[in-house]
């Protein structure tokens, strides 16, 4: 009777066991420890709430400082000074809580055909705290890797051509990936004289570049 038992214990307590590891293998969700830590230490000016609703229709999306009824992208929070738009809505850092990216044209210039993406990370409770992304014309999100939180996402901008031999709009592709420690997203390749849209180094860049890290 006892080794019936005995046998019977170790077949469930084999079952639990693979179901977890199962269940680990698949992305399960567990708690940001160093996202909890930065919207512990963050001051409240670096904090947002986020309101997803309708306008006639059509989605609209209001990011308020908790500080006060102003938006981060100018004027009052319900009436912003910059056309903006939901790019993405989703769990980034498989923490169980839906993150934003945000988007808003830039316009002017060599501007035209680029956005401004900000993220915000879901600290809970409706409390959002803001991390850079850049400048650029699209994103693209990445397949997430087995390890690490943030997904990387290859972005592309369009530049004004200065050479008249060559197509007016050039188009050249990077990637850039999370940095934990300082909690934003780096500059495209990892090259900080690449963080501005269309500078100088952009233009002597290889056209097309499709350079990983």
């Amino acid at each position: 009777m006892y080794s019936h038992r005995l046998f019977v214990v170790i077949i469930i307590a084999t079952f639990i066991m693979c179901f977890g590891k199962s269940a680990n293998a698949s992305g399960a969700m567990s708690p940001d420890k160093k996202l909890t830590a930065a919207c512990a230490n963050a001051s409240d000016e670096e904090k947002y709430k986020i309101e997803f609703g309708t306008e006639d229709g059509a989605p609209k999306i209001y990011v308020c400082s908790i500080t006060g009824g102003d938006s981060i992208f100018g004027g009052d929070c319900y009436f912003p000074t910059e056309p903006v738009s939901l790019f993405i809505k989703s769990d980034l850092n498989k923490d169980g809580m839906q993150d934003a990216i945000i988007g808003n044209y830039m316009r002017g210039g060599s501007m035209d055909d680029i956005k401004g993406y900000v993220g915000f990370a879901n600290c809970g409770k409706n409390v959002y705290l803001r991390f850079t992304i850049g400048d650029f014309s699209d994103m693209v999100q990445l397949k997430n890797k087995q390890t690490g939180r943030w997904p990387d996402f290859r972005v592309t901008r369009e530049c004004y051509n200065k050479d008249e031999n060559r197509p007016r709009l050039q188009t050249r592709t990077f990637t850039i990936k999370f940095d934990e420690k300082s909690f934003k997203y780096s500059p495209p390749n990892n090259d900080p004289e690449l963080m501005y849209s269309c500078s100088e180094k952009e233009y002597i860049s290889s056209f097309e570049s499709e350079r990983d890290l």
